[in-house]
């Protein structure tokens, strides 16, 4: 009889070493995971990313999310605190997302890390390469493949993969589905909250500190674990929920919205016919990947009703050099809608490759549509001044201040809304009537945004 428990304590020592979870998590990639394992079950709820290496314990109250591409001068200068940091709170847990664009460097970069979490060596390659960014230049992967040797990862297969791309689809597809949420690389967000700015330690200790503060508030009040994630996040960032991301005013029963923005549309370029029932307005700078992420939900929803929208565009430059495509853009707007619109359609082709286009770029692409760059620029310089200055004042003034944005009807959008979720939008207002829209008028604020920010009324 001793003999016999004896060994059911030495079968119950053996599971719990078992079910005990391990340092960093589990870092296989996707297809080797079983979808209930232990480190993605909580990750498997919307807030969070299940295919993407992790670090720290699961329902840590303070969630960092890193987007860095290697070779970025912020990636290498802040990577190497946030480890520190994680390693030493134990209440911290990393999730690090690939950024296979900007530099060759970030391509090849994100392909090495995607060999290194398929042998469990992520974190220790991850720190190596965003401190060693010059490594990984294709002239330099001798050196490189020696210098991960001694962290683990074997040289011939890595070299395989590098020299065939195995893993660029992999990570490629990684990136299309975070590609939406992400402003411009690198970011970090911590518990919701991007920072793009914030580098040194103490500062970086600050926000840790702040956020795990209104984490454990929240925890006080009762909201369970699983849940504080999600919580934190539509409180950083009203209206997206849960890296969904769509309304400001979520879209209810037809006519349930509280409040209406007006946006004067006169000297807008448009596309379709002005008389439509569904008017679609985009605030945004046609140079940078943040307003093309809305182009793709915009053209399906457009084809599937036509000639019942029109689509107009207000310049909302944010940099020196934005402003300067805005300028242009402008300009080709007052003299030729339709080409404004063929351009529209080239540099949307176009950033879906890159995240911004430079002045060059833009030449070369508004040349395409039969367009004398040199000789826009200087009508530009005269004429278009006052209408990229009445778009900003106008977006400002509806709260616009950072980033692009979409109104259906006067229904402001900040994020990127899926194509269902803007259809159905879409098709809410086409089923109002117009006797109906014509009551909503007056619940419109001129250029003050929605009446009720929030939910829509019941």
């Amino acid at each position: 009889m001793s003999w016999f428990i004896s060994s059911v304590e030495l079968l119950g020592l053996a599971l719990v070493v078992l079910l005990l979870p391990v340092p960093g998590g589990n870092l296989r990639a996707s297809e080797d995971r079983s979808p209930l394992d232990t480190d993605s079950a909580y990750e498997t709820t919307p807030a969070l990313h299940s295919t993407a290496p992790v670090l720290g314990p699961i329902l840590a109250p303070v969630q960092i999310e890193l987007f860095l591409p290697v070779g970025s001068t912020l990636s290498t200068q802040i990577l190497p605190v946030l480890l520190r940091l994680a390693r030493e709170a134990q209440d911290v847990r990393l999730t690090y997302h690939l950024v296979p664009v900007g530099s060759t460097q970030a391509d090849r970069g994100a392909q090495i890390l995607w060999e290194a979490w398929l042998k469990d060596r992520f974190w220790p390659v991850c720190e190596f390469l965003h401190s060693h960014p010059d490594l990984v230049l294709p002239e330099n992967e001798p050196a490189l493949l020696q210098a991960l040797a001694s962290l683990g990862v074997a040289q011939a297969p890595l070299r395989e993969a590098l020299k065939v791309h195995r893993h660029a689809l992999k990570v490629a597809e990684e990136w299309r589905s975070q590609r939406p949420i992400v402003s411009y690389p690198p970011e970090v967000w911590i518990n919701g909250k991007r920072l793009r700015s914030v580098q040194k330690e103490d500062p970086l200790r600050l926000e840790i500190a702040q956020a795990r503060e209104r984490a454990q508030e929240l925890l006080s009040d009762g909201v369970p674990p699983d849940k504080v994630y999600d919580r934190l996040l539509r409180k950083e960032r009203p209206g997206e929920q849960a890296r969904g991301a769509t309304f400001i005013d979520s879209p209810g029963e037809p006519g349930g919205h509280a409040g209406r923005a007006f946006i004067e549309v006169q000297d807008a370029p448009s596309r379709g016919p002005r008389v439509a029932p569904v008017r679609l307005v985009l605030f945004g700078a046609m140079d940078l990947y943040g307003t093309h992420a809305f182009a793709t939900p915009l053209r399906q929803v457009i084809s599937r009703h036509p000639d019942r929208l029109c689509l107009y565009f207000k310049h909302v430059p944010t940099t020196a050099a934005s402003r300067q495509t805005a300028l242009l853009l402008a300009q080709l707007g007052r003299v030729s809608p339709e080409k404004f619109f063929q351009a529209y359609d080239l540099l949307s082709q176009a950033l879906d490759h890159q995240f911004r286009l430079n002045q060059t770029e833009v030449t070369r692409l508004l040349a395409q549509v039969g367009v004398d760059p040199r000789k826009l620029a200087a009508a530009a310089e005269r004429d278009a001044q006052r209408l990229v200055d009445g778009d900003i004042a106008q977006a400002q003034s509806l709260g616009l201040t950072n980033g692009p944005a979409l109104a259906v009807n006067g229904i402001l959008l900040r994020s990127v809304p899926s194509i269902d979720a803007l259809d159905s939008l879409v098709r809410a207002e086409l089923d109002l009537g117009f006797l109906e829209r014509l009551r909503q008028r007056r619940t419109e604020t001129h250029g003050k945004g929605p009446a009720s920010p929030g939910r829509p009324a019941p």
